[in-house]
């Protein structure tokens, strides 16, 4: 049986045929593509290793980092220093007190609202 005759057989045959020879083609340019991209990958690693962008880069991050660190020691160092001087502390006592203020304005408002005196326009 040749491949005309499998295909005209029957319309079941033929979409299951058609379907392998599709597969088979794909599965083809596929692996043209594997073979395309593992040169391009090839040569692109090369250009990279013979260019020092690898150093470059490796050095550009080590930079990042020593200034991470430095930063990350001056806030800690600043926060040490703010906690001793007690400015943290008196810092945290006025926002308590703040809130406690303007909770006080709030009930003296909603007070004065549904307690109006008669000298008092609601």
């Amino acid at each position: 049986m040749t491949l005309e005759t499998i295909k005209t057989k029957t319309d079941k045959r033929t979409a299951s045929s058609f379907s392998a020879e599709q597969t088979a083609e794909t599965i083809k340019d596929i692996a043209g593509n594997i073979r395309k991209y593992s040169t391009i990958m090839r040569e692109t690693t090369k250009t990279i290793r013979e260019s020092g962008a690898i150093p470059e880069l490796a050095s550009a991050i080590r930079q990042a980092v020593y200034a991470a660190r430095d930063t990350a020691q001056d806030i800690s160092q600043t926060a040490r220093e703010l906690k001793q001087s007690g400015a943290i502390d008196d810092t945290a006592r006025a926002v308590e007190e703040t809130r406690m203020a303007a909770q006080d304005t709030i009930h003296t408002f909603r007070d004065t609202t549904r307690h109006p005196t008669s000298n008092q326009i609601v």
